[in-house]
């Protein structure tokens, strides 16, 4: 072993050298600093802002759309320029998952890997907007549709070459969860208070079919003279779902060709399979009775006149429009 006094001169050279290291990098250029400065500038305003997410439910069927109103506020008496609140670069919806293993009860993300393009762009040249003294800014969202900045991401992935997996281009705002469970959302844009949800399991009771009139493009089988096309008829599904003693009628968000059955034994639980086909799906009824028929019906306008009957024979009658909500 090396005497104490050798030992230190030992570690004074080591520092010297990590220090001459650290001196000998060359400086920021005025415009690097500009760039540095500027980040830190938007990162600090950002920070000023508050956000509040809301669902429209505590409690969702597997699969089922969720309704996200998000409310940013400039609580400050001045204007501040701040990266924009509706931009996957920028602020993101993240989905955690309540796990318990032994004794211990912990949230871990359902989507551990991130979107897009992290570390690709320099962070000033992200988008940006003023938000004036006191500026209340509210947007609603459902979950399937695209995630905040799709068109962006798409450009970002061009301009620096990144592939675009199909994962990526159909991503939705959040994958709402097709099993039973309690999740908490957090909105990473600013500071929010993190929101919680309870997904409860379904019985799936009946189902019926909506023809569309316009199918989706046909497939293609054979060469040359033995080509064949196929026909693609598109379907909404239409479905009775029960949970907690309520019966809910619920309509599938797109036309969907292919396999549309949503179960292979009516009145069993809906499997993650079969809310999957069936979602995204949106709650059009429900009766605290148990629903003895359903039917429907599409017109040209891809609008749905919706018919069922319940155990004490009463029937009732909705028309849904092309986004299936309720036609007042």
């Amino acid at each position: 072993m090396l005497p104490i006094r050798r030992r230190i001169s030992v570690v004074i050279v080591i520092l010297s050298l990590v220090a001459a290291h650290v001196c000998a990098q060359p400086p920021r250029t005025p415009v690097e600093q500009y760039h540095l400065d500027r980040k830190i500038q938007l990162d600090r305003n950002t920070g000023k802002l508050r956000a509040v997410l809301k669902l429209d439910r505590a409690e969702y069927l597997p699969g089922e759309v969720a309704l996200l109103t998000i409310t940013v506020t400039n609580p400050t008496a001045v204007s501040l320029e701040v990266f924009d609140p509706f931009y996957v670069l920028t602020g993101s919806i993240e989905m955690s998952i309540k796990k318990t293993v032994g004794q211990k009860t912990e949230w871990q993300t359902t989507a551990p890997d991130p979107l897009c393009c992290v570390g690709i762009l320099r962070a000033d040249t992200l988008p940006t907007r003023v938000f004036a003294a006191g500026e209340i800014l509210e947007r609603q969202f459902a979950s399937h549709e695209p995630h905040f900045g799709a068109d962006f991401v798409r450009r970002v992935q061009v301009t620096s070459q990144i592939p675009e997996s199909p994962h990526q281009a159909a991503i939705p705002l959040i994958r709402m969860p097709e099993y039973a469970g309690e999740f908490e959302l957090t909105y990473t844009y600013c500071p929010t208070q993190a929101v919680q949800f309870r997904v409860v399991p379904a019985i799936a009771e009946s189902v019926a079919y909506a023809r569309l009139e316009k199918q989706d493009p046909p497939l293609r089988y054979g060469n040359g003279e033995h080509v064949r096309l196929v026909p693609l008829p598109r379907d909404v599904i239409l479905a009775v779902l029960s949970a907690g003693g309520t019966h809910y009628i619920v309509a599938s968000r797109f036309g969907q060709t292919g396999d549309r059955q949503i179960y292979r034994v009516p009145h069993t639980e809906l499997s993650v399979g079969g809310a999957r086909t069936l979602g995204p799906y949106v709650r059009v009824g429900s009766s605290n009775l148990p629903i003895t028929a359903l039917h429907g019906v599409a017109d040209s306008k891809e609008q749905i006149t919706l018919t069922w009957t319940i155990a004490d024979g009463r029937t009732f009658t909705v028309k849904l429009d092309p986004d299936r909500n309720v036609v007042k």
